[in-house]
């Protein structure tokens, strides 16, 4: 009875080894890329700005680029984690536009 359930104790440490933890400071760093990527979506100012439409274009390239790779990355992570996946799940799954 004890070697059974230190073989369990086993197995289920050497699981927990071989499953990554999901990664906090990645989830913090999307959340925060994204908040900027969301307020520079709304903020397309008058094309006759051009400065300023270029300092947006700049922005969105450089928050929004591969989000929707990140998001989808993040709900595999974190896909036992309800208040994680409510979190992301707020987001929609596609911003990016489609390359040809």
């Amino acid at each position: 009875m004890i070697a059974r359930s230190l073989a369990t104790l086993c197995l289920a440490c050497l699981a927990a080894c071989t499953t990554p933890a999901p990664d906090r400071k990645a989830l913090d760093q999307f959340l925060s890329d994204r908040e900027v990527c969301d307020h520079l979506r709304g903020e397309i100012p008058d094309p006759s700005d051009k400065e300023r439409l270029q300092e947006v274009i700049d922005g969105i390239n450089q928050y929004c680029a591969g989000t929707d790779a990140r998001l989808k990355a993040l709900k595999a992570q974190f896909a036992h984690d309800p208040t994680a996946m409510a979190t992301l799940n707020a987001f929609p799954e596609r911003i990016e536009r489609r390359r040809h």
